[in-house]
């Protein structure tokens, strides 16, 4: 299945999966990204990452097969984010869809 992963945040970010398949991408910095204020944790419909135009931001495709996989989203330093930054994720790709997954930056609490 198609998953296109765009990064809406300074600095690079490593994206690393696994489950049926395992792999790495590396996503270049947004240049005109930066870090969204608040916490998603606080309140997630104030934060409106992702609405830019899609090609605004670097982005890359995967064609993963069918079958749930675990993701890590590792950030580069930058003067917004500290090296080594993580998130984990989970997702259930199932057959007959595309998938988007966007990247972006928080301030802490």
């Amino acid at each position: 299945m198609v998953m296109v992963v765009s990064n809406d945040g300074p600095g690079s970010v490593d994206l690393l999966y696994t489950g049926p398949t395992t792999g790495k991408i590396t996503l270049n910095a947004c240049a005109t990204c930066t870090k969204y204020p608040g916490s998603v944790f606080l309140d997630p419909k104030k934060i409106k990452a992702c609405t830019g135009p899609a090609s605004k931001y670097p982005k890359a495709t995967l064609l993963l097969p069918a079958g749930d996989y675990h993701f890590l989203q590792k950030r580069a330093g930058t003067g917004t984010s500290s090296a080594g930054d993580t998130k984990s994720s989970k997702a259930k790709i199932e057959p007959g869809y595309s998938y988007t997954n966007c990247l972006y930056v928080t301030s802490g609490f």
